[in-house]
């Protein structure tokens, strides 16, 4: 299990549940506390967070991270997709190069 997985996935899901487009691992995490998640995955997704920080991988998060990618954002973007296609529309952002 790749713990970015995790997170980009939670990117995916503040897209399309938040209309907010996070660059960077620190505003993906910020805006999951945003999202409506079981509490588990709110936990999975900060311990995602550490390991990409250097911490070691906790095993019992590897089945949870399945599961949440598979249940929770593949789910949802079905749903999505099912009730207006693959459109969906984000607020600019001004990036200053």
């Amino acid at each position: 299990m790749n713990f970015k997985s995790i997170l980009f996935g939670t990117r995916v899901l503040e897209i399309l549940e938040l209309k907010k487009f996070p660059f960077t691992y620190d505003e993906i995490l910020e805006l999951s506390k945003e999202l409506n998640l079981l509490p588990k995955y709110s936990e999975l997704i900060e311990h995602a967070g550490k390991v990409r920080k250097g911490e070691k991988i906790e095993e019992q998060f590897i089945f949870t991270g399945i599961t949440y990618l598979n249940q929770e954002v593949l789910a949802k973007i079905k749903h999505q997709i099912s009730e207006t296609g693959d459109r969906v529309i984000l607020e600019g952002k001004k990036i200053d190069w």
